[in-house]
């Protein structure tokens, strides 16, 4: 399993259908650090976002 399967399984895990409830994943490159960072962010209608670094990797 490389790091991408690894990203997605977890993923997964924080993935919880729940109604009215906004997912994304968010890709964050840092071209000075040549990074990449990953983020879960959820929310429902009208609250805040609630958001999860889940990886941070070589922006290869």
């Amino acid at each position: 399993m490389n790091q991408i399967d690894a990203i997605i399984v977890d993923i997964q895990k924080m993935f919880a259908k729940q109604p009215n409830t906004i997912y994304e994943v968010r890709v964050v490159d840092q071209i000075y650090s040549k990074k990449a960072n990953i983020f879960f962010e959820y929310y429902k209608i009208g609250k805040a976002t609630h958001s999860q670094q889940i990886a941070r990797l070589d922006s290869e």
